[in-house]
């Protein structure tokens, strides 16, 4: 049986990273926008992981974190049970495994240093994250392709 792994680097700006057999693909993550306000699309997100139908899902398990105002951990943790959300409602359908790991965890495993996105970004090199023309997607696309990576070597 094939295997398909998503990495998903939560959050409004975040994004999917889809590993299989067929190659590699990378999604921007799913919003819509109300007042200039944007809010993951839980409905697309399901959709998206629907069609895939991953074996595994990898997550990066986010926290608050000092110096972050208070309104923003929450729109970042809504954001999150969002994707929480969409993926247990698809394990009630799939057999998927939901892995959360921290940052911490899956940079070390890479021998990356915490917090810096430049080390990220140079230590994938992937010719598709490449093509991408914005700086920021192409670090959200690194992060949730080495989430996945991880998942794909620890796990597998």
């Amino acid at each position: 049986m094939e295997t398909t792994i998503v990495g998903i680097d939560p959050g409004v700006t975040g994004s999917i990273a889809c590993l299989n057999i067929n190659g590699d693909e990378f999604f921007p993550m799913p919003t819509y926008e109300i007042k200039n306000k944007k809010y993951i699309d839980g409905k697309q997100l399901y959709k998206l992981l629907d069609t895939i139908q991953p074996n595994i899902i990898a997550i990066e398990e986010v926290h608050a974190m000092p110096k972050q105002g208070v309104t923003s951990m929450f729109n970042f943790g809504f954001s999150y049970g969002t994707i929480i959300g969409v993926i247990n409602s698809l394990q009630t359908i799939y057999n998927i495994e939901l892995i959360k790991v921290s940052p911490v965890t899956w940079k070390r495993f890479f021998n990356l240093p915490a917090g810096d996105k430049e080390a990220v970004l140079s230590y994938v090199g992937h010719p598709l994250i490449s093509k991408e023309t914005n700086k920021n997607r192409r670090i959200s696309f690194s992060e949730s392709y080495l989430i996945a990576r991880y998942a794909q070597i620890k796990f597998k």
